[in-house]
């Protein structure tokens, strides 16, 4: 009887141990496949013009790539940098950022891209005042637009050439003249804290890294919030543009769909998460963080964000405020939406 048992017994436990070999060959084979099964990275090879690495005009890329959605979205990216009017800088690579200007002159050059969404829906350029000049005149961000301009009288105002017909339309928008008002005084933006410090100028027109250093360090005040959108002939438009070559967005459409899904979380966390952004922004690789400047152009510049990254296609105010440079042949509005696809935004989850 003793002897039965221990048959039984062992053939139970021969029994036991194959049935748990089996398993445990099935588990090993099975976690095999699950390794096999990482998607490799899509690389992506990138080009942002200098100096832009120190430019909050690109905030919601720089909050995409430290917030690691590109990485969700299972990109890689290889950014390289260089003079965007240098083509040679730009040889190579897959996607591009470029300005308005610079997106304007490629479509008339007929470059082979197609721009697929955008970075900024506002103007980035704002007036700000001394503060003194301000208390003075009784000047304040709270007061009618219009009033607030005529405030400007006689004053002398700072501007890029660049923008310079913006600041215009801002004047005529509220049926005003800018020269008939204030002095107009033609500074280019890197000596712009200078003129104003120097007392030079006594306002700006000015945009980021510009707007806020006057704001923190030269006691001025924001005087008209254009980047807000309180001025309609300069919001809603198509400000530092996502461009692919022709080539790489007919091959890769499924890679332009997630660059644009991870710029399109970007935008939603400005939007809804100031803390998550600023932590976002302090990993990426933008070059010049300070909490105290990166908060105070966030109170501005988040209005400008769009909730979507797609293109408007009435190209119409970007085609008469933004100059596409010397010797460059006239396009029309139907040029650049020849160049424009807003399919890889179409269905964006930005909520």
């Amino acid at each position: 009887m003793k002897k039965i048992k221990n048959k039984i017994f062992t053939k139970t436990m021969l029994f036991s141990f194959l049935i748990l070999s089996f398993f445990t060959t099935i588990s090993s084979c099975s976690s095999d496949d699950d390794s096999n099964q990482t998607v490799e990275k899509k690389k992506v090879r990138l080009f942002i013009p200098n100096p832009e690495k120190d430019n909050l005009q690109l905030l919601n890329f720089w909050i995409a790539q430290g917030a690691g959605f590109f990485e969700e979205e299972n990109l890689e990216l290889e950014i390289t940098t260089g003079s965007p009017k240098n083509p040679q800088a730009m040889n190579g690579s897959d996607i591009l950022i470029q300005t308005t200007p610079h997106f304007l002159a490629s479509v008339a050059k007929n470059e082979s891209i197609v721009g697929f969404a955008k970075l900024f829906q506002n103007d980035a350029a704002n007036i700000i005042l001394k503060n003194s000049i301000a208390t003075e005149r009784n000047l304040s961000l709270e007061m009618p637009l219009k009033d607030r301009l005529l405030g400007l009288e006689g004053l002398k105002i700072g501007v890029a050439k660049g923008p310079d017909p913006r600041l215009e339309l801002l004047f005529s928008s509220q049926g005003l003249d800018l020269n008939s008002i204030a002095t107009k005084v033609i500074v280019e933006g890197h000596d712009q804290n200078d003129a104003f410090e120097n007392g030079e100028i006594d306002a700006i027109f000015v945009h980021t890294p510009y707007l806020e250093n006057a704001i923190i360090n030269q006691n001025a005040i924001l005087l008209v919030d254009i980047s807000g959108g309180e001025v309609p002939a300069l919001a809603n438009m198509n400000l530092h543009i996502l461009a692919a070559t022709n080539v790489f967005s007919e091959e890769n459409p499924e890679i332009l769909k997630a660059f644009s899904q991870a710029i399109c979380s970007a935008q939603t966390l400005i939007h809804s998460d100031r803390n998550g952004t600023i932590q976002a922004l302090k990993d990426s690789e933008f070059s010049a963080f300070n909490e105290n400047t990166i908060h105070t152009i966030l109170d501005i510049y988040e209005e400008a964000i769009p909730s979507n990254p797609s293109l408007f296609l009435d190209w119409e105010r970007e085609l008469n405020l933004f100059p596409t440079g010397p010797n460059l042949p006239e396009i029309t509005v139907g040029d650049l939406i020849s160049h424009s696809n807003n399919s890889f935004t179409e269905e964006l989850n930005c909520e």
